[in-house]
């Protein structure tokens, strides 16, 4: 009755070697406003907000003495009890 789908499969690919990681950090940038005088007057004012920034984040490599898992790719250490 239900097909497999490949979309519905979310497996990482044997040369998974990392992800984008969103992070947010606070960044100061200019924003020109208008002063009442005698005329109307520009005045940049420094103003912070919230700034996204993606960053590449490498997956390390497994320590030596670890073994691939067949079922799901998982790695497993060698020589303890599970």
């Amino acid at each position: 009755m239900f097909r497999d789908r490949s979309s519905h499969h979310h497996h990482h690919s044997p040369n998974f070697q990392g992800f984008w990681k969103k992070k947010f950090i606070w960044r100061p940038r200019w924003v020109k406003t208008w002063q009442e005088k005698k005329i109307y007057v520009a005045v940049w004012k420094r103003m912070w907000g919230p700034a996204e920034i993606k960053e590449w984040v490498p997956v390390a490599k497994p320590p030596p003495g670890w073994i691939k898992n067949g079922n799901g790719g998982h790695f497993v250490k060698v020589g303890l009890p599970h």
